[in-house]
Formats: structure tokens, C-alpha cells, sequence
């Protein structure tokens, strides 16, 4: 297995950094997702995985991961950025 180097700000989640999807200040909390990237690596098979915390904002924090996929199939924000991205 290859190491690849952490992406570049806004290609992928950076370890560190927490993201929402609110788009702005009238999205219900049930509708923002939120998540705490703590450490990026690559499954066996070389896809870039980070594992981290989710929540739907106001829940409890749940461990997991997140993929390309995952990246691709939502607007994300910086946490303290929304709607500026």
C-alpha cells in the first residue's frame, strides 16, 4: 500500500478540521450534517478513507468514516465558514 499525501483544502476532509453541510442559518438541525476529521488514511484496496465523528447537528457525536463518496455527494463547509465555500 501506497501512502498518498493529505489532499489539498477543499479536495478531500483534512484531519483537524470540522465540517457542516448548513448551507445557511434557516436549515432545520435534523438537515445539517456535521463531522470532526481526526486521521485520513487508505483502505487495502487504495481508496482514501477519514475517520472521525458525525452527528446531525444538536446529536451525540458517533464514530466513523468517510470516503469519496461521501466528500462528492454533499456540499461540506468548514465549520465557522458556512455558506462560503
Amino acid at each position: 500500500m501506497t501512502d498518498k499525501p493529505i489532499p489539498a483544502p477543499g479536495e478531500f476532509f483534512q484531519p483537524g478540521a470540522v465540517y457542516t453541510t448548513r448551507e445557511n442559518a434557516y436549515m432545520a438541525p435534523e438537515q445539517v450534517l456535521e463531522f470532526d476529521a481526526r486521521h485520513l488514511t487508505m483502505t487495502p484496496d487504495g481508496h482514501r478513507i477519514v475517520f472521525g465523528f458525525a452527528r446531525w447537528e444538536n446529536d451525540p457525536w458517533s464514530p466513523t468514516g468517510f470516503g469519496n463518496e461521501d466528500w462528492d455527494g454533499r456540499s461540506w463547509y468548514l465549520k465557522g465558514e458556512e455558506g462560503h465555500q
